[in-house]
């Protein structure tokens, strides 16, 4: 899901937590997950293709979830 309406569902609630892990298959990449008050998750996609979005770096994330307007995310160490 793009980060736009991430934030939109984070400002009504929707969104509980946020976390960070390796991306499966892509060396020194990372994937944000987001789970959702109903107990689904959503990853985070890019706005042109709609695909996961992988980060080259852990601050990169942790700009997008401070964006979306999470204090704080779970990071899972591979």
């Amino acid at each position: 899901m793009e980060i736009k309406l991430l934030r939109q569902l984070f400002e009504e609630g929707v969104l509980l937590s946020a976390s960070v892990a390796p991306a499966p298959m892509s060396e020194g990449k990372w994937v944000m997950t987001c789970n959702k008050a109903n107990g689904a998750t959503e990853h985070v996609t890019r706005v042109r293709d709609n695909h996961v979005k992988h980060y080259r770096s852990l601050v990169g994330a942790i700009a997008d979830a401070k964006h979306i307007g999470f204090q704080e995310i779970k990071l899972i160490i591979p």
